[in-house]
């Protein structure tokens, strides 16, 4: 399998994508129905924008390689999406203002065929320890022009037929994030925009 058009893919891409196959085959897949959330300016929190994914397509993230997909990101809580903004910002050097306005959205998910990658069989399975997903430099391997192992994992469980998956955090500590990609959801699943509980 292919990597993003413009990166080598990670030397274990291949392997990950047949165990991703392998996955899929056995339907490891879960339904998911619960509310995730995610912080974003308000110019960027209509439904559509932060639903569109656009922003990891063009730029990439620490689970998809730029160019590959559509690719949308939520946190567990209210607070761990503040928290995930936050270290976004910071990773990337960009100043946070003293007078932060933040928008915080609620999206209901009800979507079929998720991968919790919190769970050590799944990880095993990909042969893919939790803690080299999470230490990824991926923003340094892709300006290296290469793809990261976190990359390689969300590409092949996308490519697999999965519409989504559960991911442990690396910015919050025991926090998990849900990785959508809209482009493989199926007809009656679900991901809408609400307000915040």
């Amino acid at each position: 399998m292919a990597g993003s058009a413009t990166l080598i893919p990670d030397p274990a891409s291949a392997r990950i994508a047949a165990a991703a196959h392998r996955l899929f085959a056995m339907g490891r897949g879960a339904f998911l129905a619960s509310a995730w959330y995610r912080a974003a300016l308000p110019r960027y929190s209509t439904s559509s924008q932060l639903l569109s994914g656009w922003g990891t397509l063009i730029r990439g993230g620490r689970w998809c390689p730029p160019g590959f997909t559509l690719t949308l990101h939520l946190a567990d809580t209210p607070e761990n999406s503040v928290a995930e903004y936050l270290a976004n910002h910071r990773r990337h050097g960009i100043p946070i203002p003293a007078d932060l306005h933040l928008v915080i959205r609620a999206v209901q998910i009800e979507i079929a065929c998720v991968l919790d990658l919190r769970d050590g069989g799944v990880r095993q399975a990909l042969g893919v320890s939790r803690q080299r997903m999470l230490e990824a430099r991926w923003e340094q391997e892709n300006a290296a022009g290469h793809e990261s192992i976190s990359q390689a994992v969300g590409r092949a469980v996308a490519a697999a037929g999965f519409t989504a998956m559960v991911v442990p955090s690396a910015a919050v500590a025991g926090a998990a994030n849900l990785v959508v990609f809209p482009e493989r959801l199926r007809a009656r699943d679900r991901a809408e925009v609400c307000d915040a509980q």
